[in-house]
């Protein structure tokens, strides 16, 4: 009877381990000192499935040590449905109809010897089923570390913690907001997923899709991570984001991944609009350089005023950042509702020299399933020796200072301050997608200029930009029309 229950016991966890179907997760790393990392290890769980058993890790180097530690139990648990408010309480993980994910957080602290090659590896038997695999393949995860020339690096850090719910036939772009406040230079890339057969191997894809293209369609931006795609078909679309760090001297260091669905479900709603969410105006040591990027100087304050608007017009948009994990102490102030305007403001000081991209998160109120944007911002924080640091220097000392009023306006706009110079001066207005609604040429004076707004334009805020006719001096403001 004993030996009977042994077994039954064997199969049950068999079973146990071989039916769970799991969507995706990562590993990551953190340096605390001395060659001591803290693994973590995050697993998604369709709360469908059966429940989770002890997990094991695989640390494996290229200086000949191997092993795994074993029975590690979740540090963490907490569910990450993309469900309205009003529906979490429905979702599968409460015991209701609809779908819902948990997100189990494994830690592992442990000595690692200096090595030019380990690989920390997890993996289980079987994904859940998808648009873009052949079959329910093996699932496998790895990240890789160099800790040679970098004795105490950090990875990049995954700060989307739900699953992306897309709607089909709808642009979407999606980031899953890695961050590193100490990378020199990263690498986004999407690669082949994998299984584990005794080591690991490549997934098979249906035609024509393949791991750089997980779905026809589907890019990734190398420098900010930010995905793009329009999903045609409702399903899971396995996709796999890796991250490649170097050291200034352009020296391999690293590697993570994110292995993730985009789970497309059919829609009644649109979500925010994609092509929103470009920057309206700056202030402060920068420079824009594209619709969602900037340059910094290295030890400058800045602010970016950016707006999102949603094509349902009773939808109400919420927005949450991580730029703080981006750039320690910034902040963001958000008015408005759809469209939502966000003003994010930050200082550059001890931030490493390179690329830091940081994501804006915006979410309507539609239920069950909210629609959503993941919008990415790409920082260039550069030397304080920077032709663009010296010209702001010279700036500070030479621009001229405007004062537009009243602000917000409803008719007309008065420019005072200090002009520079007095001429002719081209005035343009830009909304919040960077479309130019309105320019004009203004005399201005000692005394200021002022512009009746006779043209239609709809409420809401606006980049100003003057330009000196004489001597192409610009200045940028903003301005918000409430008629």
């Amino acid at each position: 009877m004993k030996q009977a229950s042994i077994v039954l016991f064997l199969l049950f966890t068999a079973n146990a381990l071989y039916a769970e179907h799991l969507p995706g997760g990562s590993i990551t790393y953190k340096c605390v000192g001395n060659s001591l990392y803290e693994i973590n290890l995050t697993l998604f769980r369709e709360c469908s499935g059966t429940a989770m058993i002890p997990q094991e890790m695989r640390y494996d180097s290229d200086c000949g040590i191997s092993f795994v530690r074993a029975n590690m139990l979740p540090d963490a648990t907490m569910e990450t449905s993309q469900l309205c408010a009003a529906s979490m309480a429905n979702s599968n993980c409460n015991g209701g109809p609809l779908s819902g994910y948990l997100v189990y957080t494994y830690i592992d602290t442990l000595f690692l010897t200096p090595c030019d090659g380990w690989t920390i590896s997890w993996d289980i038997c079987c994904r859940s089923a998808s648009l873009n695999l052949s079959a329910t393949p093996g699932l496998y995860m790895e990240a890789k570390l160099n800790n040679v020339p970098a004795p105490c690096n950090s990875s990049s850090q995954f700060t989307q913690q739900s699953l992306p719910n897309v709607c089909v036939n709808q642009p979407i772009i999606y980031d899953a907001g890695a961050v590193d406040d100490n990378a020199f230079r990263r690498n986004f890339s999407l690669v082949d997923a994998r299984y584990y057969g005794g080591s690991p191997a490549l997934v098979t894809y249906t035609f024509p899709n393949y791991g750089g293209e997980p779905i026809v369609g589907m890019t990734i931006d190398a420098a900010s991570g930010e995905i793009s795609f329009t999903p045609t078909n409702i399903g899971n679309i396995v996709t796999v984001i890796q991250v490649d760090e170097y050291d200034s001297s352009d020296i391999w260091i690293g590697s993570v991944m994110r292995d993730l669905p985009f789970v497309v479900v059919a829609c009644t709603n649109a979500p925010p609009d994609p092509h929103s969410g470009t920057i309206a105006s700056i202030t402060g040591d920068c420079e824009q350089t594209g619709e969602r990027s900037l340059s910094i100087c290295s030890n400058g304050e800045f602010c970016l005023t950016t707006g999102i608007n949603d094509p349902t017009a009773s939808d109400v948009i919420s927005l949450t950042t991580n730029i703080d994990q981006v750039i320690p102490g910034a902040t963001i102030q958000i008015s408005g509702t759809n469209p939502v305007t966000a003003t994010i403001c930050g200082n550059a000081n001890g931030t490493s020299i390179g690329i830091h991209p940081f994501t804006i998160t915006a979410v309507d109120n539609a239920c069950p399933i909210p629609g959503l944007q993941v919008y990415t911002y790409q920082l260039t924080i550069v030397t304080s020796d920077d032709p663009l640091c010296s010209s702001i220097g010279i700036q500070e000392l030479e621009q001229p200072t405007i004062r537009v009023h009243p602000n917000p306006t409803n008719d007309r706009i008065i420019i005072t301050g200090t002009l520079g110079t007095n001429g002719n001066w081209q005035l343009s207005l830009f909304d919040l997608q960077g479309r130019k609604v309105l320019e004009r040429t203004v005399a201005l004076t000692s005394d200021g200029a002022v512009l009746s707004l006779t043209t239609i334009i709809a409420n809401g805020t606006y980049s100003l930009k003057l330009t000196d006719l004489t001597n192409g001096t610009t200045i940028n403001t903003s301005v918000i029309l409430d008629r």
